[in-house]
């Protein structure tokens, strides 16, 4: 399952909410990866400080930019949950990613500036269906 994690904003929420989510399947014994896609890097700098201080259970993390759905499509032959964090932003990643995605989250915050950006969203949503 490719469970993407998307906003036209930045500061919803996203990579926290990936990031726990991992974490409860890892802790369930379900095979999950992470695919960190948006070029702050958020995922990957989480993934690699619960390696170095050696944080159980593991969570694997991948970064990837630019077209993602013949990534997402190769790993989904390989994991149960793919995990694909996106910019808060309009971006290729985003859009791609839409393409393969099983689930879509979309945090939003209770602000009119997060409440605006839904319409965009949802034309994105709409054009990948």
């Amino acid at each position: 399952m490719i469970i993407l994690f998307g906003s036209q904003k930045g500061g919803v929420g996203k990579s926290t909410l990936c990031s726990n989510l991992a974490v409860f399947l890892a802790k369930e014994k379900k095979d999950v990866l992470l695919l960190d896609c948006d070029s702050q890097a958020t995922l990957s700098r989480w993934a690699s400080d619960r390696e170095g201080f050696e944080i159980q259970p593991p969570i694997e993390c991948l970064k990837k930019s630019g077209n993602i759905a013949p990534t997402l499509e190769a790993l989904k032959k390989k994991y149960r949950y793919i995990l694909c964090d996106t910019a808060g932003r309009d971006s290729q990643e985003l859009r791609t990613g839409l393409l393969r995605s099983d689930v879509f989250i979309t945090p939003v915050r209770p602000s009119q500036a997060d409440l605006d950006t839904l319409f965009h969203l949802e034309e994105m949503v709409e054009e990948a269906l």
